[in-house]
């Protein structure tokens, strides 16, 4: 199954990951948003552990378009536990742009500290407030409507996306 796939359809943990995340009930990450490289919103998001599964919420309201970058390490091979992982795909140097065929390398953030692992995946496209896109080799997680304060941040794949992750699976 693609990792993407499993990310988006997994919200189950590892024994061992649940332990790690019931000893936090809560913490506050501090976070980097960018609309441009001049405008910037330095500010934080909550996240929080409900019976084992994060959310993350905005303490601020964060408006559309403003991005943030996924963080994890880079790794080869396709990872046991791909909870946290990204596929990446071989892309244009010039352009950044992806070619969403071949599968270059991971993108994982299992073994990383970092608030973006922990957004959830939307149950339906109009709940959602974030959806992502690869440029370069680099993983973006992009603000898709006004965030409120207290607002929960929400993912969901593009339909390209999901239509080339349909046609890897065949």
């Amino acid at each position: 199954m693609s990792s993407i796939l499993s990310y988006i359809a997994s919200f189950f943990y590892s024994t061992e990951e649940i332990e790690e995340i019931e000893e936090i009930e809560e913490k506050l990450y501090d976070a980097t948003f960018k609309m441009n490289k001049y405008d910037r919103l330095e500010t934080s998001v909550n996240v929080k552990n409900n019976s084992g599964k994060y959310s993350c919420f905005a303490i601020e309201p964060i408006k559309a378009k403003y991005y943030t970058r996924y963080r994890g390490e880079y790794i080869n091979e396709y990872p046991e536990n791909d909870t946290y992982t990204w596929e990446i795909y071989d892309y244009d140097e010039e352009t950044g742009e992806s070619y969403y065929e071949d599968v270059i390398k991971y993108l994982d953030a299992t073994n990383i500290d970092h608030w973006t692992k922990h957004i959830r995946h939307a149950d339906t496209e109009e709940e959602s407030n974030v959806t992502f896109t690869q440029y370069l080799d680099r993983m973006y997680y992009i603000i898709s409507k006004d965030i409120e304060a207290g607002e929960e941040l929400l993912i969901w794949c593009s339909e390209k996306y999901r239509d080339i992750l349909k046609a890897s699976e065949e």
